[in-house]
C-alpha cells in the first residue's frame, strides 16, 4: 500500500505536539511552587516525543513509497532542507549577531554546537548553559541527525528488515538510557539522540504497519494498552515525571512512543470521515500544526520575555495563574510571530517553481 494522501488529522496531532510544549514551557516559566498544576503541565514535555514519532512515519513513509525512484527522495529532501534551514540558521543569526550587540548572550562563544546542530551533544557532556531562547534548540539537532543516518538505512530494505531495525533501536535506546540512569547524566537522557531513538523508530513502525494494510483495530488496541502503561507510570512517579526516575526512563518513554506511534497509524489507516480523524482536524489545530516549527523555534525566546515582564507582578498570585498567565502571553507572542515569520520569510523558500519541487506525500 502506497500513502499519498495528505493526512489532516496528523496536522492536528501535530497541532497537540506544540501545545503540549507550550504549556511544558508555561509550567518552566511560570510554576512559582511544586503543585499540582505545574506537575501536570509538565508533562508537556512529551511533546517533543509525539513530534519525533511524527518524523519517523514522515520520511520512512516517504523512503519507503519511493525506494525505487530517487527523484522523489531527492524532491522530499531538498524540500525538508528548503523548509528546516532557512528558520534555523536565520534564527541562530538573529541571535548570536544581532542579540549579542545589545545583551551578553552567555552561549555565544558556543555557536559552533547549534551551527553544525550538536548542541545535544554540548548539553549531554556539559551541562545545559545559562537559560536563552536557543535551549529548544537540542531537539532540532535530534531530527537533523535522524534525516542524515536513516535513509542509509532504509534505503533498499525490505519492510520486515526495516522493522528488525527499528526493534534494536527501542533495545538499544533502553539501554542506553539505562546505562546513563546509572551514571546520573539525566540530561543525556533527555537529549542525545540515542536515548530519544526510539521515538523515532516507533514512527518508522507506524509506517511500515499502514503500508502492510495493518487493521486500524489493532492500532487502536495498542493506543489502549500503550496509554494504561504509561499513564500507570505517570501516578507511580505522582506527575513528577522526569528523566531522573527509573520508572520513566525504562518504561515510560517507550510506553508513550508507542501510544503516539499507534495513534499515527490509526489516523492514517481509518477514512477521513471517522470520528477521532474529525476531531483532529478542526481548523484551530490543524492552524497550531501548520506553525508548529516557527511556534517551537520562537516559544523559548517568548517564554523568558513574559517571565520577565510579567513575574514581577505575579509574585503572590497562585501557581496555575501565574502559569496560565506567563505561558498564554509567551505562547501568543510565540504564535503571532510563527504567522509573521511564515507570510514574510519562510514561505518563499518553497515556491512551487523551484526546480526540484515535486508532488510528495507530506503532512509537514
Amino acid at each position: 500500500m502506497r500513502v499519498s494522501k495528505h493526512i489532516p488529522a496528523l496536522d492536528g496531532v501535530r497541532g497537540i505536539a506544540i501545545a503540549l510544549v507550550l504549556a511544558y514551557h508555561s509550567a518552566v516559566f511560570g510554576q512559582t511552587a511544586d503543585d499540582l498544576a505545574g506537575r501536570v503541565a509538565r508533562l508537556g514535555w512529551c511533546g517533543v516525543d509525539l513530534f519525533f514519532v511524527l518524523s519517523g512515519f514522515l520520511i520512512t513513509g516517504i523512503l519507503l513509497d519511493g525506494r525505487a525512484d530517487l527523484p522523489t527522495f531527492g524532491a522530499f529532501f531538498g524540500r525538508r532542507v528548503r523548509r528546516i534551514f532557512p528558520l534555523y540558521y536565520g534564527a541562530l543569526a538573529v541571535y548570536f549577531c544581532v542579540l549579542a550587540r545589545f545583551s551578553d548572550v552567555g552561549d555565544a562563544h558556543e555557536a559552533a554546537w547549534y551551527v553544525t546542530y550538536l548542541s545535544n551533544v554540548r548539553i549531554a557532556t556539559h551541562g545545559w548553559p545559562s537559560r536563552s531562547a536557543i535551549d529548544q534548540f537540542w531537539s532540532l539537532a535530534i531530527e537533523e541527525q535522524f534525516y542524515l543516518v536513516w535513509p542509509v538505512i532504509v534505503l533498499g530494505r525490505s519492510r520486515a528488515t526495516v522493522v528488525r531495525f527499528c526493534l534494536a533501536i527501542f533495545g538499544i535506546a533502553l539501554l542506553t538510557r539505562i546505562g546513563f540512569g546509572f551514571a546520573g547524566n539525566y540530561d543525556a537522557i533527555y537529549v542525545l539522540t540515542p536515548c530519544r531513538a526510539d521515538a523515532l523508530a516507533a514512527g518508522a513502525m507506524a509506517a511500515v504497519a499502514v503500508r502492510s494494510n495493518v487493521a486500524s483495530s489493532v492500532a487502536a488496541r495498542l493506543v489502549v494498552i500503550s496509554a494504561v502503561v504509561w499513564l500507570t507510570v505517570v501516578a507511580c512517579v505522582r506527575l513528577r515525571y522526569w528523566t531522573d526516575q527509573p520508572a520513566v526512563y525504562a518504561i515510560g518513554m517507550p510506553s508513550f512512543a508507542l501510544l503516539c506511534a499507534s495513534a499515527v497509524a490509526y489516523l492514517a489507516s481509518v477514512p477521513s470521515n471517522n470520528r477521532y480523524a474529525r476531531a483532529l482536524s478542526v481548523a484551530p489545530l490543524r492552524a497550531l500544526g501548520k506553525y508548529s516549527y516557527a511556534i517551537y523555534v520562537f516559544q523559548q525566546g517568548a517564554m523568558i520575555a513574559a517571565h520577565r515582564l510579567l513575574s514581577p507582578h505575579l509574585k503572590t498570585v497562585p501557581s496555575v495563574l501565574s502559569i496560565v498567565t506567563i505561558g498564554g502571553a509567551g505562547s501568543a507572542l510565540s504564535i503571532v510571530a510563527a504567522i509573521a515569520s511564515w507570510h514574510l520569510y519562510e514561505k518563499r523558500f518553497l515556491s512551487s517553481n523551484h526546480p526540484t519541487q515535486r508532488s510528495v506525500a507530506l503532512n509537514e
